[in-house]
C-alpha cells in the first residue's frame, strides 16, 4: 500500500465510523472545537490542508476518542509515522556520549586539600614555642618543681632573710651572727621585694656551720623550713609582699612580718611552718598540696 492509499484509507475509516454512529460532522467539530474544514481534510486524506503531520495525528486521536474506537491501526495507516519513528531512533543513537569522570574527580582533590591544610595547622600549633611557659608563676596551685640544679661556678652563700619589726620591736630586729641559719647553696641571691626594708646577711665562709636550726628568737617571727622545693608568697598586714619566689629544698626562711600575715605555700606537705614559736599544722592541705592561710 502506497502512502496516498494509506492516507485515504485512514480518513475513510474515520468517516465510516462517524457515519455508522450517526454523528454529524458539524457536531463533531463543535465537540473538538476545530473548524469543520479540517475534519473534512482529515476524512478525505488531504494532508496538505492540515498544519503538519503531528497535528493530523493528534486530530485523528481526538476523533477516535469521541467515536470510542482504537486509534492504533489508523495512526499506523497515516503517512509519516514510520519515518518519524526512525528519525527519533537515529537521533538518539547519534547523541554524543558524555564522559563524567573528570567532573567527579575534583571533590576528591578538595577533600585532600582540606585534610592537608588541617594537618599543617595542627603541626604549627604543636610546635609553637612553649619553653617559657611556667605554670607555677601563672597559678601558685600548680605542683612546684621538686629540685633546682646549681650551675657550676656559682657562689655558695648562707642567706637569712629578716623583715623589719615595728617601732616597738625595733631593738629585736637585728639578728646576731650566732643565730644565723646555714642553708643550702642557691644559684643567686634573691632581691627582697619589700621595698628594700629587709636585710640580707651573707655569712660566707667565715660563718661556721651551726647545729640544728633553732626556733625564732622573738615573738611575731615567722619561720618556714622547706623540706622540699616549694613556691612561697608572704604578704604582711600592711599589704607589702615580703617574698614571692621558689624556695629550694633545705632552705629556711625567717621573717618578722606585721600581722595578719597571708601565706601561699605551693607544696604544703614538704614545708614546716612556725608562727610566734608555735608549729602550724598543714596536714589539712596534704591532698590539695597548695596551702592558703592567714596568721594573726
Amino acid at each position: 500500500m502506497n502512502p496516498g492509499a494509506s492516507g485515504e484509507g485512514a480518513g475513510a475509516q474515520l468517516k465510516a465510523a462517524r457515519e455508522q454512529q450517526g454523528l454529524d460532522l458539524g457536531v463533531l467539530a463543535a465537540q473538538l472545537k476545530v473548524p469543520v474544514a479540517r475534519l473534512e481534510a482529515l476524512e478525505s486524506g488531504n494532508w496538505s490542508a492540515l498544519p503538519d503531520g503531528p497535528y493530523a495525528r493528534g486530530l485523528a486521536k481526538a476523533v477516535c476518542r469521541v467515536l470510542q474506537i482504537d486509534a492504533g491501526p489508523l495512526l499506523q495507516a497515516m503517512p509519516g509515522t514510520e519515518s518519524n519513528a526512525l528519525e527519533r531512533v537515529s537521533s538518539g543513537l547519534n547523541q554524543p556520549f558524555r564522559e563524567d569522570g573528570a567532573v567527579s574527580t575534583w571533590p576528591k582533590w578538595l577533600g585532600v586539600a582540606i585534610v592537608c591544610t588541617a594537618a599543617v595547622f595542627a603541626a604549627l600549633i604543636w610546635w609553637s614555642p612553649i619553653a617559657d611557659w611556667q605554670p607555677w608563676r601563672a597559678d601558685p596551685q600548680v605542683v612546684v618543681p621538686i629540685g633546682q640544679a646549681v650551675p657550676e661556678g656559682a657562689d655558695s652563700r648562707t642567706e637569712v632573710r629578716m623583715a623589719p619589726a615595728t617601732s616597738a620591736s625595733a631593738p629585736s630586729a637585728a639578728l646576731p651572727a650566732s643565730t644565723a641559719s646555714v642553708v643550702t647553696p642557691v644559684p643567686r641571691p634573691e632581691t627582697d621585694q619589700a621595698g628594700g626594708t629587709s636585710s640580707t646577711v651573707s655569712a660566707g665562709a667565715s660563718v661556721p656551720a651551726q647545729g640544728p636550726e633553732r626556733a625564732a628568737p622573738s615573738d611575731g617571727s615567722l619561720r618556714i623550713v622547706a623540706q622540699q622545693a616549694t613556691w612561697l608568697s608572704v604578704i604582711d598586714g600592711r599589704g607589702q609582699s615580703l617574698t614571692s619566689r621558689l624556695v629550694p629544698a633545705g632552705e629556711t626562711v625567717l621573717l618578722d612580718p606585721v600581722a595578719p600575715v597571708r601565706l601561699t605555700i605551693g607544696n604544703a606537705p614538704g614545708v614546716r611552718l612556725e608562727w610566734r614559736g608555735q608549729s602550724q599544722d598543714l596536714s589539712a592541705f596534704a591532698q590539695v598540696r597548695v596551702a592558703r592561710l592567714e596568721l594573726r
